[in-house]
């Protein structure tokens, strides 16, 4: 079994070619998408009303591992 080896110049190369400058500050806020799924949530029936909750708690808690347990208690 043969392993391919990836040279650290290779990747370095290819994060020089990233760049973050073409976006501006205001591309970057969130406020509009988070009014849309408010005024969304506040709509949708109870089933949609967990997958939403759901989806938030998903990129909310992206470092957790287990997120079913968040905010609950074993009291």
């Amino acid at each position: 079994m043969s392993l391919d080896v990836l040279m650290v110049y290779n990747v370095h190369v290819m994060w020089t070619r990233l760049s973050f400058s073409d976006i501006s500050s205001y591309e970057l806020l969130i406020q509009q998408q988070i009014d849309v799924i408010l005024d969304r949530f506040k709509e949708v029936d109870i089933g949609d009303k967990v997958t939403i909750k759901s989806k938030l708690r998903e990129s909310a808690y992206l470092d957790d591992i287990n997120i079913s347990t968040i905010g609950y208690s074993e009291n």
